[in-house]
């Protein structure tokens, strides 16, 4: 059969195959285009659409967009989208890519030509997509355009079979049956036309419009068009080859479903696997069908083992070759189901059902009618169920009841005997009631005499009681208003105290307030202390300063004193002396000149002489002026800790001075305490004068260890 005529029965891959395409001029373009046909080819839908996304994109920047490479490129990637079920997206670029490339044909008068081959496929694929997504009217628009465009422009008989088939299937899942029945008989003429000299390709056109009544469940009008099939395959191919086989499965599978001669079924499937099986194995997937239909045959016949064989072979068959949401599956379960409920094992069936029926309302939709009658069957066995199971329930109830029953007939009969003696109880209790009732009534007479007695007491002690209580209520009364007096004053006394209480809280809240701000002021006194300590510290310091200045000048000027006086004394020894000879007197005067070096040599500071070993003297030891700074600084260091001591402590005496004062005016002590610094540091500067004096001069007198 020609390439237009079999679409219906292609796959995504195969006609993506078939296409004759333009390649395009970019290699990126190109490869993007062939790694997305290599993965429809493989399965691999989802890559698929990523590439040819990318090669539309690729090719948008090359071509213009009306361009029919643009269009092809549109096409296939809806038929992608298609495929992995993204039916908007399919919708969209597949209408586009129709509707364009139809205005092309039309305008460019090219029907027959690339144009026109591209609108009627992409015109199937269209409506292919609007029928899975449920737009059934979409759908009918589609393929009855299409159909028009194919007889309007004369295009060949076999272009009209596939859109003619669709159409019918299409208007058989909107209930349109007569024009279904009218849409078949188009496409059954336009084959009996387009293949009146090949009888296999008019066999395989019968075969696909009997398979379109199969899957909407009209096994009676699809049994004429497959004995056709099968007759016309069985004049054209030899007895035992694969084609006879596979008619003869789809007859035998038809004639089961439409319940027709069993044993002609049963007969005709089984030389179906026969002619199979010569040029197949055992896990071929056309022997699927087969095992299928003689599955629901056991099963209708009660040869449940034979059935759970037949079903086992086909589970196995339909696991290797088709996924576990594939419709096939399906149709495993629910055949698998059918055998359960065959074999009363209802909670089986209805797991069986449910899966069923998911797969086919994702694949097929919740309109097809193979989802209805499994829904319908699926209602039907939870029903089924539930009322197993209300039965299981009431048999168990009945056992209960009858339980119940035997031990309520226990209780009755020893409810029995305790009648009987409660019967003969009541008889003598009877006796001894009347017994009882006479002496009562004897008892009763003595008893309203001694009522009427005691009525007359109870009147008197009710008239003493009244006026005892009228004594009472007035005491009462009385307390009542006493007790309220005295609830009174209890109240004035506890606002009393409470007021009181309050006014205390006052005083005590005045009282904290003021000694928080006495302390506040003792704190900032403290504060001013401790600045007037640190002013007269600093003070202190700067006197103790002013002193060491002065006695480091002291120093100098006896220094240069001393000095002086050295030289006067060495002037008054060489006036008193006799003058020597001329030889001696230069002599003297070297000597003289060299002493006077070494006295004013003596006369400078000089470092601390380190302590050396005693060596025995070579002369007398010369007499050496002791007056120098260094030693008189070693004076004052040895002096000094206890200069300090006294300043400190007369610095604490005025400090304590402060703080007595402090609680007067802080000002006046500040006053007080800066004279009282003043003067205790001058009194400490005089006595270390003093004490310096004497040092001196008692420092003269010493010689210098040797």
């Amino acid at each position: 059969m020609s390439g237009p005529s079999s679409r219906l029965r292609y796959s995504f891959a195969l006609l993506l195959a078939l296409q004759a395409l333009t390649p395009l001029p970019t290699a990126f373009a190109q490869s993007y285009r062939d790694i997305a046909k290599e993965a429809a080819l493989k399965g691999e839908n989802e890559k698929a659409v990523v590439n040819f996304e990318l090669a539309l994109s690729s090719a948008t920047k090359l071509f213009d967009e009306n361009d029919i490479e643009i269009v092809i490129r549109r096409g296939e990637l809806g038929e992608a989208y298609r495929a992995v079920g993204r039916w908007k997206e399919a919708v969209e670029q597949l209408d586009y890519a129709w509707r364009r490339s139809r205005y092309d044909a039309e305008t460019n008068h090219r029907w027959n030509g690339k144009e026109g081959d591209l609108a009627f496929g992409f015109a199937e694929k269209l409506g292919r997509a609007c029928q899975a997504s449920g737009r059934y009217d979409d759908a009918v628009m589609a393929f009855e355009t299409n159909l028009s465009d194919a007889e309007r422009t004369g295009r060949p008989a076999g272009d009209l079979i596939a859109p003619a088939g669709l159409l019918a299937d299409t208007l058989l899942l909107l209930q349109r049956e007569e024009e279904a029945d009218k849409a078949v008989a188009r496409a059954l003429a336009a084959a009996r036309k387009a293949h009146a000299n090949e009888p296999p390709a008019l066999a395989r056109d019968l075969t696909m419009l009997a398979q379109i009544y199969h899957g909407q469940l009209r096994y009676a009008k699809a049994l004429p068009l497959a004995h056709e099939a099968l007759a016309l395959a069985e004049q054209n191919f030899p007895d035992e080859s694969r084609d006879v086989g596979l008619y003869q499965s789809r007859v035998g599978a038809l004639m089961v479903l439409a319940g027709e001669d069993d044993a002609g079924a049963k007969s005709l499937l089984e030389k179906s696997r026969e002619n199979l099986l010569k040029k197949q194995t055992r896990d071929a997937v056309e022997l699927l069908l087969v095992e299928l239909s003689l599955a629901r045959l056991a099963s209708r016949q009660g040869e449940f083992d034979l059935c759970q064989k037949h079903a086992g072979e086909a589970w196995r068959i339909c696991r290797m070759h088709f996924p576990s949401d594939h419709p096939e599956t399906g149709r495993c379960y629910r055949q698998l189901a059918d055998n359960f409920t065959a074999m009363e094992m209802s909670e089986d069936a209805a797991g069986l059902y449910a899966k069923a029926l998911a797969i086919f309302e994702a694949h097929l939709g919740k309109d097809h009618p193979l989802t209805a009658e499994t829904h319908a069957i699926v209602v039907k066995a939870e029903t089924q169920l539930i009322a197993e199971r209300e039965q299981a329930m009431k048999e168990k109830a009945m056992v209960v009841a009858e339980q119940k029953a035997r031990i309520a007939a226990e209780e009755k009969a020893k409810a029995d005997a305790a009648e009987k003696v409660r019967m003969e109880a009541e008889e003598k209790a009877r006796v001894a009631a009347a017994e009882k009732a006479r002496i009562e009534e004897e008892k009763a007479q003595l008893a309203m005499k001694a009522k009427q007695e005691a009525e007359e007491k109870v009147r008197k002690a009710a008239e003493e009681k009244a006026m005892l209580a009228e004594a009472a209520a007035a005491k009462a009364a009385a307390e009542k208003a006493k007790l309220e007096e005295e609830k009174a004053m209890k109240a004035a006394q506890a606002k009393a105290a409470a007021e009181e209480k309050a006014r205390l809280a006052a005083e005590e809240k005045t009282r904290m307030e003021e000694a928080k701000a006495k302390k506040a002021a003792e704190e900032a006194k403290m504060a001013e202390a401790a600045a007037a300590k640190a002013a007269e510290e600093k003070a202190l310091k700067e006197e103790k300063a002013r002193v060491a200045a002065e006695e480091k000048a002291k120093v100098a000027a006896e220094q240069k004193a001393r000095m002086a006086a050295a030289e006067a004394e060495k002037e008054k020894e060489e006036a008193a002396a006799p003058a020597p000879k001329k030889a001696t007197a230069s002599k003297s005067s070297k000597g003289t000149s060299e002493k006077n070096k070494k006295t004013v040599a003596s006369l400078k500071p000089q470092p601390k002489p380190k302590p050396k070993p005693e060596v025995a003297p070579a002369a007398p030891p010369k007499p050496v002026v002791m007056a120098e700074p260094v030693e008189e600084k070693e004076k004052e260091k040895e002096k000094g800790p206890g200069v300090a001591a006294r300043v400190t402590k007369s610095v604490t005496g005025v400090t304590g001075a402060v703080s007595g004062a402090v609680t007067g005016a802080v000002s006046g002590a500040t006053d007080a305490v800066s004279g009282a610094v003043t003067g205790t540091v001058k009194k400490l500067f005089n006595r270390k004068k003093s004490d310096s004096g004497d040092g001196d001069r008692g420092g003269n007198g010493k010689e210098e260890k040797p």
